[in-house]
């Protein structure tokens, strides 16, 4: 995620390495979706633009990173966004991240 701002639109509009065209100024931009992910599984794509989160407008990746934990494991995010024009919203479940094992 990338907190949108003017310059920050500008740029990732002039790359030519990205599919991804931004419209807004505000909010914060999906730049990677990981395959299976809570995020994934309620729908939400690389260039949606996050917009507000559970009714309460979010300007920046650090609040929403905030918001999830608050949310944990058991919790459900009503994630408002705009999608090419569109806006819509999704329902996003966290999950409790699988652990790790050393290998020896």
């Amino acid at each position: 995620m990338v907190t949108l701002d003017s310059q920050i639109k500008e740029q990732i509009n002039q790359s030519p390495y990205r599919d991804i065209r931004v419209g807004e100024e505000k909010g914060v931009l999906v730049v990677q979706v990981g395959r299976g992910t809570p995020a994934a599984k309620a729908g939400l794509r690389e260039g949606d633009v996050i917009q507000e989160v559970n009714k309460q407008p979010v300007t920046d990746a650090r609040t929403i990173q905030k918001l999830l934990e608050q949310t944990g494991v058991d919790g459900e995010l009503e994630v408002g966004i705009r999608r090419r024009g569109q806006i819509a919203t999704l329902t996003i479940r966290p999950e409790q991240l699988p652990t790790l094992q050393a290998s020896r």
